[in-house]
């Protein structure tokens, strides 16, 4: 059963990708963005903050059902927005998802557990390099929804679609992965244009 959940989990993440961030008849410049993401659990706070604040993922079920109760910052170290160094860090919440259903008994796990097969809601804020001078230091938030395997030894593979963004990626389309062990370190890779 666990292999018929990763397999349908997996020809999601490889169909939810496809042309997402492709460049449009319009003009858009594409960028590419890697980095290096670490992960930490904590409080919902920041996490809860932001959502407020930009009226996102206000449709989202987080687990256990309510508010968000399993949420994770993180750094993105090393990260480049089209070939620049950038500083980047995220914030992201466990959702519902009826994956679940596919494995019995893993719908009710208790927190902190992550089921093999999860998704999220993510904010990725990018700001320009301490080192570059810039009036506006922030460029932006991406608001995101992954969706992500998890093996029994941490490594992870998730995908992440931009739902929506602020600042210069208010009309943003973004794509972008992650495969690694994401507590000490996960490559992060993806296409942002606008």
């Amino acid at each position: 059963m666990k292999k018929v959940a990763a397999l349908v989990a997996g020809g999601l993440l490889l169909c939810g990708g496809v042309g997402v961030a492709a460049a449009d008849s319009r003009g858009s410049r594409c960028e590419e963005f890697s980095g290096k993401l670490t992960l930490e659990q904590g409080p919902c706070d920041e996490f809860k903050a932001v959502m407020r604040k930009e009226r996102i993922f206000e449709d989202a079920t987080f687990l256990p059902a309510g508010t968000p109760a399993i949420c994770f910052s993180g750094t993105i170290a090393d990260a480049q927005l089209g070939g620049r160094q950038v500083e980047a860090s995220s914030l992201s919440a466990l959702t519902a998802n009826s994956f679940c259903l596919l494995v019995p008994g893993s719908c009710d796990l208790p927190p902190p557990a992550v089921p093999p097969v999860f998704t999220a809601a993510t904010v990725v804020t990018v700001a320009a390099d301490r080192e570059e001078p810039r009036k506006d230091k922030e460029l932006g938030q991406i608001f995101l929804r992954d969706t992500a395997v998890l093996r029994g030894d941490g490594y992870a593979v998730e995908q992440l679609i931009g739902v929506g963004g602020t600042k210069k990626f208010s009309k943003a389309s973004v794509s972008m992965e992650i495969r690694g062990y994401e507590t000490v370190g996960a490559d992060v890779s993806g296409t942002i244009c606008r």
